[in-house]
């Protein structure tokens, strides 16, 4: 549980650890010319994409429901918060899960999961551990810039691939297999019978999740080519075989 150090009890802070975060690319992502235009925001824009692999790593997790609508709320705060896209408090502190839970009215547990699985999963957020007591712009804090803004751009953020700085990204994720009821929602979205989501499964999970001799990374991608490959079968009145006939087999 991440715990916010108080002024008045600075002895204790020098030895805690804090994590600011911040969202990736916020500017080109959640930012338009009416947003930039606007001092203090009661809206924000956001993508609306449900098809890349960063959505697929947190809805296909078991909780990626609540991962999903806690990164929601997560980017609501963070509109609010100075810079935009930081989760940084007006008094210069870092916002905790218990902060976000008290601003949003949600539990402390959905962030404390959705900040980990987001930071560890996908490349949306970034972070910086703050130590001795670190508190952005607080005139109390030894070793730390007192000018927030000056604080933030010079720091190292960490993050997945591609994040700044010398310390090490956290590793790809291992990937996990997605449940049948997603499989044959997005098939049957994708205009395929409901019974290939439990052929994909029952195909994929006979090679150990393997596309040619790779580790699966994206399984709506699968989807999508598995898709193609029904397509081309139906296409020729002369080929009779399953669609996992052509997908994907190991040479004999």
């Amino acid at each position: 549980m991440y715990r916010r150090p108080a002024p008045s009890c600075m002895a204790q802070a020098l030895h805690e650890k804090v994590i600011l975060y911040r969202i990736k690319n916020w500017d080109g992502l959640y930012e338009n010319s009416r947003s930039r235009s606007v001092a203090e925001l009661s809206w924000v824009a956001i993508p609306n994409r449900h098809d890349g692999e960063n959505y697929s790593a947190i809805i296909t997790h078991k909780d990626g429901a609540i991962i999903f609508a806690a990164w929601v709320l997560i980017i609501q705060v963070a509109s609010k918060c100075q810079p935009r896209g930081t989760l940084l408090k007006d008094n210069g502190s870092a916002h905790t899960p218990e902060s976000l839970s008290l601003k949003t009215r949600a539990p402390a547990e959905w962030f404390v999961l959705a900040l980990k699985h987001i930071a560890s999963n996908t490349d949306w957020l970034e972070y910086q551990e703050l130590t001795n007591g670190c508190q952005v712009g607080d005139s109390w804090v030894s070793g730390c810039h007192q000018d927030g803004e000056l604080l933030l751009t010079g720091m190292e953020w960490n993050g997945k691939e591609g994040g700044k700085g010398t310390a090490a990204s956290p590793p790809r994720p291992r990937f996990e297999k997605p449940e049948l009821v997603l499989v044959t929602a997005y098939c049957v979205k994708l205009g395929l019978p409901e019974g290939e989501g439990q052929a994909f499964l029952d195909f994929y999970e006979s090679n150990g999740w393997r596309v040619g001799k790779n580790p699966m990374k994206d399984w709506p991608a699968a989807v999508r080519n598995w898709k193609r490959r029904f397509n081309e079968r139906h296409s020729s009145a002369h080929q009779h075989r399953d669609p996992g006939d052509t997908i994907d087999r190991p040479a004999v």
